[in-house]
């Protein structure tokens, strides 16, 4: 059934039906048409418009954009003032009609009756049907000479479409011939930031930046295409006045200048042959400063020691230890570093909530590191200045110190039965781990063999607890040591002592080596007889010697 149709009635024939909706179509057709090429032409024409423009005055960004802004709403105003009031009307059959009733004033109003009767009017069903057949025949017989497609003229449309046609090709031609010009000037209109293209291209090597009051930047850029022999810096201060510094290329177009002891913001442009590069600007700011510095030295686990406090100025710390540091800033940070001098590496600083200050350890190493400083990044970049180095003097933790008292010979006999006395001291910084005798057994060598190294063997001792002092005294088990001894073996022995440093030790102390020969108790004796024998002689010497001193003062005094 037709969509249109709203009450019972008799139907519109399709020999009237088609010709109306081949009509309603064509006349939506040509005003949508007209609508494309109308916007067509107008784009074009403000494209060539706004980058002739650009090209004569070079119109910045904030400028492109509201040009922009206003092509946007130029073309569409157009399209409301015009296309969208015909694209919005909407065409009914009864419409239809009535465009054509008006075209055709001959019909009478057959066919707008035909349609009213066919889209089932009230007044239809009351009528004579053969009555309406007669209307429909009647708007027939009117319609079939009739042209419909004139009462949508598309002589508009050819003009516009025309003309469109026509800027296109205009606009097409103008680009190919400024080529690449034209696709650079398209661009800017489309707010790219790139420059206007000249014979030289500046392509700017450094663009804004940020640096500490009293800082030094170099800014530079390079020449591209046609390479001009001289170029121009121009700067222009915050607080007024400009500078401009002739600088000349070097082989590879590259100009440089540095600028010291900045005190205030600029901005500033490389001008090089008939290029230009976009303005930048250096922004100038005060640099974070360490308002507030805390340490503490975290001993190693192995001294049983408590953290403690330590002042910047005096950092005498134990190897092996960790350092924290809290750092406070004049201003909020992006960044906090404390530097290691010394050291290939830096230990980064975990800011807070309030990027007002920052924390964190260090690993205190065993050598090299000679002192501490603390560099700052505030959020743009700007790093701390003059930073102050804290000096760190290492403290290694010294390996146990053994001394032996007892027995003082090197090479000392006793008997199988014998149990020799061994006298020493043994201490450490942080306390000892093992304190033991070592000990090899040498057999007799025999004539022509080479002898093998003995195993050692360690006898432990027990160490004193810390306020046990430091003497230890063993007595010589010989009957412990495996194999047993026999008479003409010998004993080589020395003390190791090993500290409880399991970070950067641990720390081994060997005293020198003795040694003990096992001699039969006949050997033993006659070695005591003739020490004996050697002291006896000794005393006797010293009696004669003390007699004939005594004989020769008694001479010299009674001479005078």
């Amino acid at each position: 059934m037709n969509k249109e149709r709203t009450g019972i009635g008799p139907m519109l024939p399709r020999s009237l039906r088609q010709p109306l909706v081949n009509l309603r179509r064509r006349w939506r057709a040509v005003a949508l048409g007209e609508a494309v090429a109308l916007l067509t032409l107008t784009a074009s024409g403000l494209m060539v418009a706004q980058t002739a423009l650009d090209w004569w005055f070079e119109i910045p960004w904030a400028g492109r954009l509201g040009l922009l802004v206003a092509d946007a709403a130029a073309l569409g105003g157009i399209y409301w003032r015009w296309p969208h009031q015909r694209l919005r009307r909407k065409l009914n059959l009864a419409n239809t009609a009535l465009l054509v009733e008006r075209q055709w004033p001959e019909l009478r109003q057959c066919l707008i009756t035909a349609v009213e009767l066919g889209a089932g009017a009230k007044f239809a069903s009351r009528g004579s049907p053969l009555l309406v057949e007669r209307v429909f025949e009647c708007a027939r017989r009117r319609l079939a000479p009739l042209n419909l497609s004139t009462a949508a003229p598309a002589r508009w449309l050819k003009r516009w479409v025309t003309l469109a046609a026509l800027a296109l090709a205009l606009t097409a031609g103008l680009a190919a011939w400024t080529s690449p010009t034209s696709g650079v000037l398209v661009a800017r209109m489309l707010l790219s930031t790139q420059p206007l293209p000249t014979k030289t291209v500046v392509e700017p090597l450094t663009r804004d930046l940020t640096l500490a009051v009293g800082g030094t930047v170099e800014l530079k850029a390079r020449a591209k295409g046609v390479m001009p022999a001289r170029g121009r810096l121009v700067v222009w201060h915050e607080q007024g006045g400009t500078r401009e510094f002739s600088l000349a290329p070097d082989a590879d177009g590259v100009v440089a200048h540095a600028l010291a002891n900045v005190q205030q913001g600029f901005k500033y442009a490389f001008y090089l042959g008939d290029g230009k590069s976009p303005q930048f600007t250096v922004a100038v700011r005060v640099p974070p400063v360490v308002s507030a510095l805390e340490l503490e030295q975290v001993w190693p686990a192995y001294t049983k020691l408590p953290p403690r406090k330590r002042v910047p100025s005096d950092l005498a710390l134990l190897a092996g230890s960790r350092l924290r540091a809290r750092v406070a800033s004049s201003s909020k940070l992006g960044a906090a570093t404390v530097v290691l001098q010394g050291l290939a590496e830096n230990a980064e600083l975990k800011l807070d909530g309030g990027k007002t200050a920052a924390a964190g350890e260090i690993a205190i190493p065993a050598k090299d590191l000679t002192g501490l400083a603390i560099r700052l990044v505030d959020e743009a970049g700007v790093k701390s200045v003059n930073e102050t180095v804290y000096p760190v003097a290492l403290l290694p933790d010294h390996p146990p110190q053994v001394t032996v008292l007892e027995p003082r010979e090197e090479r000392l006999t006793v008997t199988l039965r014998a149990r020799p006395a061994l006298s020493f001291t043994a201490n450490d910084d942080f306390g000892l781990a093992r304190l033991s005798v070592a000990c090899q057994l040498l057999p007799p060598q025999v004539a022509g063999q080479e002898a093998e190294a003995p195993p050692v063997q360690y006898l432990p001792m027990k160490i004193n607890a810390a306020d046990g002092g430091t003497n230890y005294r063993h007595q010589f088990d010989l009957t412990k040591l495996s194999p047993a001894l026999k008479e003409g073996w010998s004993v080589n022995y020395w003390i190791e002592a090993v500290d409880n440093n399991d970070v950067t030790g641990p720390g081994l102390t060997r005293t020198e080596v003795k040694q003990l020969a096992i001699v039969s108790p006949e050997e033993k004796q006659a070695e005591i007889f003739e020490r004996l024998r050697q002291s006896a002689d000794a005393i006797d010497n010293l009696s004669n010697t003390q007699q004939k001193i005594s004989h020769e003062v008694g001479e010299a005094i009674q001479r005078k």
